[in-house]
Parts: structure tokens; C-alpha cells; sequence
């Protein structure tokens, strides 16, 4: 009975551990977000506002191209393990091939979805949200990072 909670606590204190670090992590992001925004001239309520509104409307749909991705990444590791252990080191250029394959698709994928974000993004933020500050986030201009 002794060895089975060492072994559990071998395997619990790490994952517990990293859980804590995650959310502490995430904790400061949160705090110190809305503090960065006021410093560049928001009042505390209109930070904390923008903060929300990137954070929980416009994230959600910019990142959401990358759950598609990945998804389609988790379910190509199994396949190719299979293929690596099927043909071992004989057939490798195959598994490449896939590779490439897989990764150019995802690529065009995301351009073509940046694209989207970037045409459509006033659209996407009055039918989603109602918000044109959200449609604003989406679409992130390259002329605001110049001021």
C-alpha cells in the first residue's frame, strides 16, 4: 500500500505543480494587461473593458482557425506513427511527403483565414458580437502599431 501512494505522489505533485505555475502565470497576465493599457493613457474601467474585449471576443475568433489545425495535427501523429512503425526507416520519404503536405495545407489555411479576419472583420464583429471595438481587435491594422 506504501508504494502505490509513492508512486501516486511521483506522478501527482509535477502535474500539481504546473497547474499552480499555469495559473499563477495567468493570474499575472490578467493583472498586469490592464495595467499596461492604462499606462498608455486608458482610464481603469475603458482597460479593463478593452482588455475583455480582445480577451474574450476577439481572441476566440482569431484563434479559432488554429483549434482547427491543431486538431488536424493530433489526428496526423498516430497516422504517421503507424506509418513509421509499418516501414521503419525504408520508407521515410513518404512520411516526409506527408509532412510537407500537411503543413502546406495548414498554411494556406491560416493565410486564407488572416485574409478573412482582415476583409471581413466588421462583418464578423456586428453578427458574432454586436460590437464594432470587437471588429476593430479582429483586424488588427499594421498602422496602429506605427503611432
Amino acid at each position: 500500500m506504501r508504494g502505490i501512494w509513492a508512486r501516486m505522489r511521483h506522478i501527482s505533485l509535477p502535474i500539481a505543480a504546473s497547474a499552480y505555475l499555469r495559473s499563477g502565470l495567468v493570474t499575472v497576465e490578467h493583472i498586469l494587461i490592464p495595467r499596461g493599457l492604462r499606462k498608455y493613457g486608458q482610464n481603469a474601467g475603458d482597460a479593463l473593458a478593452s482588455y475583455g474585449t480582445v480577451h474574450g471576443m476577439a481572441l476566440p475568433i482569431v484563434l479559432f482557425p488554429s483549434c482547427i489545425c491543431s486538431a488536424f495535427a493530433s489526428l496526423m501523429i498516430p497516422e504517421l506513427s503507424e506509418l513509421a512503425a509499418r516501414y521503419g526507416r525504408r520508407d521515410t520519404e513518404h512520411i516526409k511527403y506527408i509532412v510537407r503536405r500537411t503543413v502546406a495545407l495548414c498554411l494556406i489555411f491560416g493565410l486564407a483565414c488572416a485574409g478573412a479576419f482582415s476583409m471581413f472583420s466588421k462583418p464578423l464583429g456586428m453578427l458574432i458580437y454586436n460590437s464594432r471595438e470587437a471588429a476593430e481587435y479582429i483586424s488588427y491594422k499594421c498602422e496602429r502599431m506605427k503611432r
